[in-house]
């Protein structure tokens, strides 16, 4: 899991950070959260692509998502691990 992640909190900050979050801002998120969406998937079995597109697709119309903006895209990056 370390690897996915580019910036590890520790208890103390993740505690800084939080304690000044309010509830107005909570609800505030938590209605907007959805707005855009960046929908990744993995389908394994016996589906064809056909099948699959339209399952994600499936998704995205439940959740009624728009794409992300342009600004909020992830970032494709390689990492390396010392093992």
């Amino acid at each position: 899991m370390s690897l996915l992640m580019q910036v590890r909190w520790n208890t103390v900050d993740k505690h800084a950070a939080t304690s000044k979050i309010t509830l107005t801002a909570m609800k505030s998120f938590a209605r907007s959260f959805v707005e855009h969406l960046y929908v990744q998937s993995l389908v394994q079995g016996n589906i064809s692509e056909e099948q699959a597109v339209d399952a994600c697709n499936k998704i995205v119309h439940i959740l009624k998502c728009a794409p992300l903006l342009p600004s909020a895209l992830p970032q494709v990056g390689a990492y390396s691990s010392k093992i």
